[in-house]
């Protein structure tokens, strides 16, 4: 047996008898991995729909890779990068422009937002790993395989938390990423009574480093760049629409440095492609300015049901 499964589940049973319920309104984001099976993603889609019922929010979060530790404010308006408060934070603040609170402590960081705005309901990113606090509402994102297979860590795979942590969460999001739309019952979730949803990423199209919409033809060879947790979806998906010369893969995270932009620019010619295909995730990550960087514009699509779940639980907590 994985000593880290030992020690997770030790962790779980000292932590999981000390929680205490947030202060304040709140959604928490999490999964059993380290990355790779739409965190950030359903983030986006769930501030999206926050939004849209005219709802002010704000995003907790450490700051996964940024520079320092330190507690950071952001507000809006602010200029930032993604060194400073993380790839995934940044993504989220580009596309919304809503105060984050980038600190481990995130009753702090969410203090110290209050302090300076109003904010009707906090976002948690990686909510599974705060042990300390239960939100209002938890949703878990698990991908296919999570669901399917046993959890495998360090150095076997990239899961942080055992499988049945997954039954504390209000509503299970099972997120078939770039593959076509899938249903089917998964029944020892319907045992214990918790609601699931299926998602997906839907496909805008592609865009370059500029944010220019392109449209890349079929026969066009492309060479391959990840740096995220699983790469294996997009790869399937790229290599059914181009010719795919290579893939080159970095670690989750990875900042990109001049010497690793020469070696993609001198692979593409060496191979002779015609455009270089990332992920959105990676490109704010790479200090480059050529057109021919792609990514694919995704956005999570999740069952129709799951917003009539968060419409109600909007509804419920606005009467307290």
């Amino acid at each position: 047996m994985n000593p880290f499964y030992l020690l997770i589940k030790f962790r779980n049973y000292i932590l999981n008898r000390s929680k205490k319920k947030f202060p304040y309104k709140s959604i928490g984001i999490g999964g059993i991995s380290m990355g790779g099976s739409g965190k950030t993603p359903l983030a986006i889609e769930v501030i999206k729909f926050l939004r849209g019922k005219n709802l002010s929010c704000a995003l907790l979060t450490r700051g996964y890779k940024r520079k320092d530790k330190k507690l950071k404010i952001v507000l809006e308006n602010q200029r930032v990068t993604p060194y400073e408060i993380g790839d995934e934070p940044f993504l989220i603040y580009k596309k919304f422009n809503i105060p984050i609170g980038l600190y481990k402590d995130r009753l702090k960081s969410a203090k110290e937002i209050l302090k300076k705005r109003k904010v009707s309901i906090f976002v948690l990113d990686d909510s599974m790993q705060i042990k300390k606090y239960y939100f209002d509402l938890n949703i878990f994102v698990l991908s296919e395989r999570e669901i399917f297979e046993r959890e495998k860590f360090f150095p076997e795979g990239i899961s942080r938390d055992l499988k049945k942590e997954i039954f504390s969460g209000d509503v299970i999001i099972i997120n078939t990423k770039m593959e076509k739309k899938k249903k089917y019952k998964i029944k020892f979730l319907e045992r214990r009574k918790i609601p699931y949803f299926f998602a997906n990423y839907k496909f805008m199209g592609f865009k370059n480093i500029k944010g220019e919409k392109i449209l890349p033809d079929k026969r066009d060879y492309v060479l391959l760049v990840t740096g995220i947790a699983d790469p294996l979806s997009l790869k399937r998906f790229i290599e059914k629409r181009f010719m795919l010369k290579e893939h080159l893969k970095f670690f989750d995270h990875h900042f990109y440095k001049e010497k690793d932009i020469k070696r993609l620019l001198l692979l593409k010619e060496k191979l002779k492609c015609d455009y270089i295909i990332t992920t959105e995730k990676d490109i704010v990550r790479m200090e480059t300015f050529y057109d021919f960087f792609l990514y694919p514009e995704v956005e999570m699509e999740i069952e129709e049901g799951f917003y009539k779940m968060l419409s109600y639980f909007i509804e419920q907590i606005d009467s307290r």
